[in-house]
């Protein structure tokens, strides 16, 4: 059993050596439009943020300069090469625009009358402006755009040469991704329980019961600091309520599990980390189909 823990606890550690260690699986901030007004051909479109960078993704040219980028990031030509299915006149017109304090951070995109929608799934920037490139070649910029809530819906209306931004919440899409959030929680943290030996029908019901209790109390948290206080205290409340699940959970496994209590706060660690770096990735794949 020890020597299974231990191997456990080593593979769970190591992605994390080069990643933000979070606790279970709180929504990530993302942005999705949905494009209107379109006439025949591609529109190439991308989403340019400011020069703040959030999570993985960042200002490409930035990136390039300060030799912080990596992959096909490295230089220009590398990026476009690795998007050689994107037109090189197409990507030198979005690298040359500028826009104040808008730059382009390597998002690319094309958009038609069928295929009208695009996401950014994980940390998309929190204010930016829409810059699409016609079918002609003449490109439009929309407004800028301060996403106040973790994740946000848009409206983007072509008419004549401007871009039209408008909320387009999506609450039933919302729904479906907290219910994706709690299902994969759930399942993630019954198999390390396995591992760990918690096998019993009680174990399991209480392992259940306490994630459907605590992803609740995470993402009601998050969202309730993002109404009174912004995307700001969104992300903040996330930190503090991710250590507050591990707290809870580590209390409740170490008076309703079987077995030293100490073993119950490693499983509510192992867990939690699994559960947010396992499903984490998942979620980014589903984001485009959900």
């Amino acid at each position: 059993m020890k020597k299974k823990i231990i191997l456990t606890v080593l593979l769970l550690v190591m992605p994390f050596m080069i990643t933000v260690v979070h606790a279970d699986m709180g929504p990530k901030p993302s942005t999705e439009i949905t494009f209107k007004g379109l006439g025949d051909g591609t529109y190439y479109v991308s989403i340019f943020g400011t020069e703040h960078r959030m999570g993985p993704n960042g200002p490409l040219i930035s990136g390039i300069t300060s030799g912080m980028a990596t992959g096909p990031y490295v230089d220009l030509e590398g990026f476009k090469k690795y998007y050689s299915d994107y037109p090189e006149e197409i990507i030198d017109q979005f690298v040359e625009y500028t826009n104040g304090k808008y730059c382009f951070w390597g998002n690319l995109n094309e958009v038609t009358t069928e295929n009208n929608k695009i996401t950014w799934s994980y940390y998309a920037p929190d204010d930016f402006i829409v810059v699409v490139i016609t079918p002609q070649g003449k490109l439009i910029a929309s407004e800028p755009v301060q996403r106040s809530v973790i994740a946000g819906y848009y409206k983007c209306t072509l008419e004549g040469d401007t871009l039209k931004m408008q909320s387009n919440y999506n609450w039933g899409k919302e729904r479906l991704r907290l219910l994706a959030r709690v299902a994969a929680t759930i399942a993630i943290e019954l198999v390390i329980a396995l591992i760990f030996g918690y096998r019993d029908k009680a174990s399991i019901a209480t392992i259940v019961k306490a994630n459907i209790v605590t992803q609740l109390i995470l993402n009601l948290g998050v969202s309730l600091m993002n109404i009174v206080f912004g995307i700001l205290g969104a992300y903040l409340i996330m930190i503090l309520m991710e250590i507050i699940v591990f707290i809870i959970e580590g209390i409740h496994y170490s008076r309703k599990l079987p077995g030293k209590k100490g073993l119950a706060w490693l499983y509510a660690l192992v867990a939690n980390a699994a559960s947010w770096y396992i499903g984490s990735q998942i979620l980014v794949i589903m984001s485009a189909y959900v």
